[in-house]
């Protein structure tokens, strides 16, 4: 779903900017527009960057654009506007037997364009059980999210970025610091030893066997037999 404004407002951005490669407007998401567990998708990105309050704009630096996509989807594909040009050069432009290929492909391309984006929304996602990673969860977007992660780990490694440095830095130097999101995107995403030195032995939280401690394990079982117990 779009603003009425929402193109108006992107094409002003690469005007505006015409050394970018792509401007972006904001996305909110949630199960409706008046739904009170809407978000906005790139808020977890506030952190890592600078508003010029002048232009209410954010010029992204290719470090914090990758590391970002290495965890989340800072930047939505919905809300994007590319330059043709620059998006012609992109081969391909969605990898084949990439599941996230929009983050893949934002990734790769801010790795080459300099990137713009509003704070402000244009678009709106709205969420239901079967519509794509948002939505879907198990062992398939487990496997998604290891190969979007290693994919922009590796561009990461090619730019000679030290992914450990940039969450520390993030993070003010404490894992607490670091968003709940980002680090449930890091879990998910990193391989183990790397996701061990940035969040150590956090790992996400799914409800109370968590909190209580419970092992990851077995708590499926637990739960089947809960369901079990709850019916009788």
């Amino acid at each position: 779903m779009y603003a009425p404004y929402h193109l108006e407002l992107a094409l002003r951005g690469l005007r505006a900017n015409p050394e970018a490669g792509l401007f972006a407007n904001g996305t909110i998401w949630g199960a409706a527009l008046e739904a009170r567990s809407r978000g906005i998708c790139d808020s977890l990105s506030e952190d890592a960057l600078t508003l010029d309050m002048h232009r209410q704009t954010i010029v992204w630096d290719r470090e914090a654009w990758l590391v970002l996509h290495t965890a989340c989807s800072p930047v939505v594909i919905t809300g994007c506007l590319f330059r043709a040009s620059a998006l012609r050069a992109m081969s391909p432009i969605l990898t084949p037997g990439v599941f996230l290929g929009d983050r893949w492909l934002l990734a790769r391309f801010g790795q080459q364009h300099l990137c713009v984006t509003s704070p402000w929304p244009a678009t709106f996602i709205r969420l239901h059980g079967q519509n794509g990673y948002m939505g879907v969860r198990g062992e398939r977007m487990a496997h998604a999210h290891q190969q979007c992660g290693n994919l922009i780990l590796s561009l990461c490694e090619s730019e000679k970025i030290d992914v450990v440095a940039f969450w520390k830095k993030y993070g003010g130097g404490t894992v607490a610091q670091i968003p709940e999101p980002l680090k449930a995107g890091i879990h998910d995403c990193y391989p183990e030893v790397l996701r061990r030195r940035i969040l150590g032995s956090w790992r996400p939280s799914t409800g109370m066997l968590s909190r209580l401690g419970v092992p990851m394990t077995i708590q499926p079982a637990i739960r089947k037999m809960l369901r079990i117990f709850g019916k009788n």
